[in-house]
């Protein structure tokens, strides 16, 4: 592996590891439910907050939302 390609893959693991970190605190300071979804490269790391069973949503259920949320002027 190139050293430019190797950083560049260390980089993205401390970007996906900060980001889950950030979720984590989140969900915790807030008492919030959080999913995180990263897809990089062909593979999906994913975080969910503990203690909701019923977490996360499906995807049929997230892009029904997104889709009632928006508004088409």
């Amino acid at each position: 592996m190139s050293n430019v390609r190797k950083r560049q893959s260390q980089s993205a693991s401390r970007r996906r590891s900060t980001l889950t970190n950030k979720a984590y605190e989140y969900a915790e300071l807030y008492g919030a439910d959080v999913a995180l979804v990263i897809y990089q490269k062909g593979r999906y790391y994913t975080y969910v907050s503990p203690g909701n069973p019923c977490f996360p949503p499906s995807k049929k259920e997230i892009v029904g939302s997104l889709l009632t949320s928006m508004t088409f002027y």
